[in-house]
């Protein structure tokens, strides 16, 4: 059984993040769509896995969870950085191994970690902010009451996006990005939920069924409207 779990989903559960989690990690599927490939782990090897490892973990202002699904395989990942405990804040980050994509694990991971992390930990509010193009991302975020409050543009190199600005199946997304000086910007979406909103938002899901075809139509009418 693993251990350092600190919370339980239906379909997942979430434990503090371990120096083995490092090379599971690192044997991960690597994305297919270009959209997502720079979210795969950068390659490393044998002490530069150490170090980075040690580095991350020994950071007052950054944690890190790993996501199991129920039979003990690592599929996911949680961090926290940014964080400042007077403010009772941080920023979050979460990836779901490729292959475990589209079938609610990260959602099932989120409203169990914010529960924890509200409830725990003694958080406040959960920022963060997701491509405007990431769909599946931000119906995730929606379902476990982030709310939008802002948006920005932050920039990539181009290799990052080779294709977006020429090829037309990227035609219906091509507007959230622009060319830059030094590559390609990408409009991302400030999102935050605290802790009224999260089990606000907890205690509606017990009644509502997956919306996430009308949630996606909403998301685009929210985005135009930014």
């Amino acid at each position: 059984m693993a251990e350092g779990i600190v919370a339980r989903g239906e379909k997942t559960t979430i434990r503090w993040f371990e120096r083995a989690d490092v090379d599971k990690r690192q044997r991960w599927t690597r994305h297919t769509d270009p959209l997502y490939s720079h979210n795969d782990p950068r390659p490393m090897v044998g002490r530069e896995r150490d170090l980075w490892f040690l580095e991350r973990s020994s950071s007052s202002s950054y944690r890190m969870f790993a996501v199991d699904d129920l039979q003990e395989e690592m599929i996911g990942w949680i961090t926290l950085r940014n964080i400042n405990k007077s403010a009772g804040t941080s920023v979050l980050g979460i990836a779901i191994e490729p292959t475990r994509m589209s079938q609610g694990l990260g959602t099932d991971a989120l409203m169990a970690f914010l529960d924890y992390y509200f409830r725990s930990l003694g958080f406040r509010e959960m920022w963060l902010d997701v491509a405007a193009f990431n769909l599946r991302g931000i119906r995730c975020y929606e379902k476990c009451g982030f709310r939008f409050v802002g948006k920005h543009w932050t920039e990539h190199p181009t290799s990052a996006f080779p294709a977006v600005l020429s090829d037309q199946k990227y035609k219906d997304i091509a507007h959230y990005f622009r060319r830059s000086m030094l590559g390609v910007e990408v409009l991302y979406l400030d999102m935050v939920v605290d802790r009224t909103s999260y089990y606000r938002q907890k205690a509606a899901n017990k009644n509502a069924g997956d919306s996430g075809e009308e949630s996606g139509r909403l998301h685009q009418r929210r985005v135009a409207s930014w």
